[in-house]
């Protein structure tokens, strides 16, 4: 595969790259392999980035100038299908970090996680280092918060990369800010690969449960963390996010009439 997937298809005000999990892991790997000296950075949108970047044109830009952006669940696939613009599949966010962490381990490279709460990246460095024994994890970074991109914060943890980089950089400081911030520092930081992972690290290290394989595969794992966490996410999951089933309409629609 190329820089970019030749398939690509909108959803919302939002471009993503019609690839399978297996083809996401082998564009990232050769990406590893090849070591030039060109940004790169993975961010897997989900429902809620296509309703936040609708009006959040900052958001929106660094979305769209990742080198590859996945589906991040099935809502946004059911969404593509009802619009006339089928995605393939969904590729796993939270799942992209144990799969590159024995990638890692088997190919001597190195690692680095970035975001969460205070000692989260740690722990989940140490969950990881256990499960695939000889993995190197060089960097646990647990940015300060409030945590604001361009910062002197920002400017040391940036200097800390630089100093000792690592090929594979996970970032899980939460939507938009992963994003802004990969978008800014991509370039400084190539060759490394970076990839937006959200909640990823929480999960690894324990701090949030993580969903059945069932219902991720059924496209319910929201409910799954609706309940865990009902005051943050309720307006989000019952809200915000059904919106989008109003957009897949629409744009089918419109197909209908232009057809």
């Amino acid at each position: 595969m190329t820089e970019r997937a030749a398939d690509v298809v909108q959803i919302g005000s939002i471009f993503l790259d019609n690839v399978t999990t297996a083809e996401h892991d082998a564009t990232v790997k050769a990406w590893l392999a090849d070591g030039t000296a060109t940004a790169r950075y993975v961010c897997t949108p989900n429902v809620d980035y296509v309703i936040r970047s609708g009006r959040d044109p900052i958001f929106r830009a660094a979305i769209n100038g990742a080198n590859l952006r996945v589906p991040d669940g099935m809502w946004i696939v059911y969404a593509s299908r009802i619009a006339g613009r089928p995605l393939r599949g969904t590729v796993t966010g939270r799942l992209i970090l144990p799969r590159f962490a024995e990638h890692c381990r088997d190919n001597g490279l190195a690692m680095a996680l970035m975001g969460a709460g205070p000692g989260v990246a740690a722990a989940a460095g140490e969950r990881l280092t256990t499960d695939y024994p000889g993995l190197r994890i060089i960097h646990a970074i647990s940015p300060p918060k409030p945590f604001v991109v361009g910062s002197a914060e920002d400017k040391a943890i940036m200097a800390q990369l630089k100093a000792d980089p690592p090929a594979l950089l996970f970032v899980a400081l939460g939507a938009p800010k992963q994003e802004i911030w990969m978008s800014a520092h991509a370039a400084e930081l190539a060759p490394m690969v970076l990839i937006g992972v959200g909640a990823a690290l929480d999960i690894v290290a324990g701090r949030v449960k993580e969903a059945p394989r069932w219902m991720t595969r059924l496209g319910v794992e929201w409910l799954f963390r609706l309940v865990q966490e009902p005051r943050r996410l309720a307006r989000r999951y019952l809200w915000d996010d059904p919106r989008i089933l109003g957009w897949a309409v629409a744009t089918r629609l419109r197909g209908r009439k232009r057809g």
